[in-house]
């Protein structure tokens, strides 16, 4: 899924690897910038920076010191200086080439010098005009997009040994802010290698009002002062000795989790949606091919329902994904307008987003657009615009008495049959608008039903212990589209021999014939498949000969049945967690088996049913006897949210155990 909004967060000097500085000012006076103040400081090289203070780091940030001023006008001058010592080969591979990035658009990027300080003390300049590279930004192109401000800079280090000190510096100026009359920013203050110290400051008028926030403190890591002198305020954080973040899988990002400030003069979040509508309102208005399109493509259709997916499909299939950026504004925020992306038919995220509200609208719904974050989550605490990602928000005709459930559409997803794709919800979002109550939220997750995996058995089990019968597999949702992708990925040949290898892993032993499948190529179809099926010895008799029970372990008892259990459920692989485990989608799996004796034992024993039920997680198995030759098997999971506490993973590794349990508990019978 491309994500083209260009977002206001600078990277720190070493592009991610160094605490992040994420820092952006506006306001609108016509005066000339304040220079960055060259104070003296103490950039030299702390002592004992050694494996030996340090055993599980590949490299230690030994120093870093970052001065922002920013003048009334939100233009900035910035200078950060970096020591970063190396520690193992793996920090060297890490490390060995420093990477900045900068926006033409709105900045430029100065390094002063780049020099490796050797363990003996000595230093070795590296030769910038040989040893670096600049080049456009390939995430852009990798996403159909050129931008030709976005510009990456690679510095590469030469002879980088075990033990030497890379030290830079770089300065900055911002000469056009993005949002008018507002600081803000983020600076994480912990990663994933240690901190001896990390000195941020931030100097500007005392007439801008900042409100920040030190959010997931390091006990004891960080101190802060403020000075106030000529009109002016000078804060400043010192974090020292801040302990590496060691990463779990599948957690969420390190923006979210890792100790970091926040500090903004934004009033309210109402004030960045006010902002963004200020940027689309006036692209909306739309041409007369717009309404004459609006109106074919609603034809005959009678209820909102059509109405909003005809539209909306429209704009996701038929207006290409891509664009230059060109935008005089604020380029990589500022839409085209509408009419241009509706008669160019192409457009990034934005583009897309502002056509679809626009022709919404035109239909007569209540639609607006949304800026969204996907992949991090932003603090609600401190209002920061670092959205990646524009979509749609319809609320329903508008003029209606009742306002139905926001429905989020994100038009980039061409070929997927969603509104908004899985990996967009439980993701933070702004409506851009003017009414003064917006605020951030969260895009609601999936019902757990959305994305189902049902089987239903239908078998018998003979005299001899063969147990024969059908297998009926419907999916829908996102099992449905990650059925649909293998499947397509396949020809006939392999296709069956993807869904014998799938039956195989659930159950050895099982033989299938009469496969059936319904066509992957067709998304009006619900993906479905069919089969008969025998197992040779499905029953196990007792260890003794005096003994005549025998035990069966019915088709229903296959480890994870679902085509999404061991992919999702999987990721909770640890005893225990320090950071939320992200499962990144929610989803059920259903099994139900139907199962005949041949010849009614005289006696059957069935297992202890039960299960376990949370706004989490839910895993149930029940048992019945329909009558005397006859029983019925149901299993249900369902996964509810997208992503567990730590202080919640205990419930899902002890719901883990009991699925085992009871799928490997058997059903006991006596013929006699």
């Amino acid at each position: 899924m491309p994500y083209t909004m260009q977002s206001p967060r600078r990277l720190s000097p070493a592009a991610v690897l160094l605490p992040i500085l994420l820092c952006l000012f506006a306001v609108r006076l016509p005066t000339a910038p304040a220079a960055a103040r060259e104070t003296a400081v103490d950039i030299s090289l702390p002592a004992g920076i050694t494996r030996d203070r340090y055993p599980h780091a590949h490299a230690v940030l030994a120093r870093e010191i970052e001065t922002v001023t920013f003048d009334a006008a939100g233009r900035t001058s910035s200078t950060d200086e970096v020591l970063l010592t190396i520690l193992d080969e793996q920090g060297k591979r890490e490390h060995g080439v420093q990477r900045f990035s900068v926006n033409r658009a709105y900045g430029s990027l100065e390094i002063d010098h780049v020099a490796v300080i050797k363990a003996d003390g000595s230093r070795v300049e590296v030769n910038l005009e040989q040893h670096s590279r600049e080049e456009t930004s390939s995430r852009d192109a990798q996403m159909n997009i050129y931008n030709p401000n976005m510009l990456v800079i690679s510095v590469f280090i030469p002879d980088l040994t075990v033990g030497d000190t890379i030290h830079y510096r770089i300065r900055r100026q911002r000469h056009k802010p993005i949002i008018p009359d507002q600081v803000y920013g983020m600076v994480l203050g912990q990663y994933l290698f240690p901190i001896h110290e990390y000195r941020f400051t931030l100097e500007g008028p005392s007439a801008v009002p900042l409100r920040h926030l030190v959010k997931d403190e390091v006990e004891g890591a960080v101190s802060y002062r403020e000075q106030e002198h000529d009109g002016r305020i000078i804060r400043t954080w010192e974090f020292h000795e801040v302990p590496q973040l060691v990463p779990e899988p599948h957690m969420p990002p390190i923006s979210e989790v890792a100790m970091r400030l926040l500090f903004s003069s934004i009033g309210s979040w109402n004030d960045i949606a006010r902002w963004y509508a200020g940027l689309v309102e006036p692209k909306l208005e739309p041409s007369p091919e717009m309404v004459a399109a609006v109106a074919e493509i609603t034809a005959g259709m009678n209820t909102d329902a059509e109405k909003l997916a005809a539209i909306f499909h429209f704009v996701a299939r038929r207006i290409r994904y891509m664009g230059v950026t060109t935008e005089t504004d604020r380029p990589g925020f500022e839409p085209h307008a509408a009419r241009d992306t509706f008669s160019r038919r192409h457009g990034v995220c934005r583009d897309k987003a502002a056509l679809l509200v626009s022709l919404l609208r035109l239909a007569g719904f209540d639609a607006n657009a949304v800026l969204i974050s996907v992949g991090d989550k932003l603090d609600p605490e401190i209002p920061l615009p670092y959205f990646n990602h524009a979509i749609t928000v319809a609320h329903g005709t508008a003029g209606t008495a009742a306002v139905a459930a926001p429905i989020f559409m994100d038009p980039t997803d061409e070929t997927g049959g969603q509104f908004l794709p899985d990996y967009e919800r439980d993701a933070s979002y702004l409506v851009a608008g003017t009414a003064g109550d917006e605020t951030l939220g969260l895009t609601p997750p999936l019902p757990a039903a959305a994305n189902h995996f049902a089987i239903t058995i239908n078998d018998t089990l003979e005299r001899d212990g063969t147990l024969h019968g059908s297998i009926a597999v419907a999916c829908r949702g996102f099992a449905g589209a990650a059925m649909r992708s293998l499947l397509m990925r396949r020809g006939r040949a392999e296709r069956e021999d993807f869904f014998h290898q799938m039956l195989l892993r659930r159950r050895p032993g099982i033989v299938i014939d009469e496969l059936r499948w319904s066509d992957p190529a067709d998304p009006a179809t619900p993906v479905t498949f069919t089969c008969g099926f025998s197992v040779a010895a499905a029953v196990v008799d007792a260890a003794t000969a005096a003994d005549d029970r025998q035990y069966i372990l019915p088709l229903a008892a296959m480890a994870e049945p679902g085509l999404l259990d061991r992919w999702i459920l999987g990721r909770a692989d640890m005893n225990d967690r320090d950071f939320p485990l992200r499962f990144g989608y929610t989803y059920s799996t259903s099994v139900r088996e139907r199962l005949r004796f041949a010849e009614a034992p005289a006696e059957i024993v069935l297992p202890e049913g039960g299960g376990t039920d949370s706004d989490l997680a839910t895993w149930r198995t029940s048992y019945s006897l329909a009558a005397a030759d006859g029983l019925t098997i149901n299993r249900e999971f369902a996964l509810r949210q997208l992503q567990a506490g730590p202080e919640r993973y205990p419930e899902i590794t002890a719901m883990q155990r009991q699925r085992q349990r009871d799928f490997h508990a058997p059903l006991v019978i006596r013929y006699h």
